[in-house]
């Protein structure tokens, strides 16, 4: 039985990530030196978690930036 390594397409990729379809179906997120295999039907769960995760970091931020500069207005 012959095999051949799978053929990758870029989808998306920016300084620190790749996604990539593959043509066996499956989904690679390569972030720094790690990839996932994934599912295309993961893919919109991802998302949506990760924009909820980078916009609760965001108000986390701000929140952390107010209380500072109270901090320092005070003294």
């Amino acid at each position: 039985m012959q095999t051949h390594p799978c053929q990758r397409q870029a989808l998306a990729a920016g300084d620190f990530s790749t996604i990539e379809l593959c043509d066996c179906g499956s989904l690679h997120l390569t972030i720094g030196a790690v990839t996932l295999r994934l599912s295309p039907s993961c893919l919109p769960e991802l998302v949506a978690v990760v924009t909820e995760a980078n916009r609760e970091l965001g108000f986390q931020q701000m929140i952390a930036r107010k209380r500072a500069t109270a901090c320092e207005a005070a003294s």
